[in-house]
């Protein structure tokens, strides 16, 4: 259910920027992973999921595939970020 942030909202969405002022999406998150230097620790990078989630139910209504889709990869990432954790602190 992650196809809706794989890449930023795009301009034809004329007022995505006025209603969210710090966007996130998941091609964001990868290049800030792969400059190694941006998230300092793992809660770092979850915040960057969870703002990605919440825009997205900031921005669309309940009942839109929008709005479900961050509902479910939320459910998704919060327990393998609790495992990766518990993994870390072994």
């Amino acid at each position: 259910e992650a196809w809706p942030f794989h890449e930023p909202v795009p301009d034809s969405v004329t007022d995505y920027l006025e209603v969210i002022h710090d966007p996130v999406d998941l091609s964001l998150i990868k290049k800030r992973l792969s400059h190694g230097t941006y998230y300092k620790k793992l809660d770092d990078m979850l915040a960057d999921l969870r703002k990605m989630c919440d825009n997205c139910r900031l921005y669309n209504q309940k009942d839109t595939q929008y709005y479900k889709a961050a509902e479910l990869l939320q459910k998704f990432f919060e327990p393998l970020g609790e495992d990766i954790r518990r993994q870390l602190c072994r």
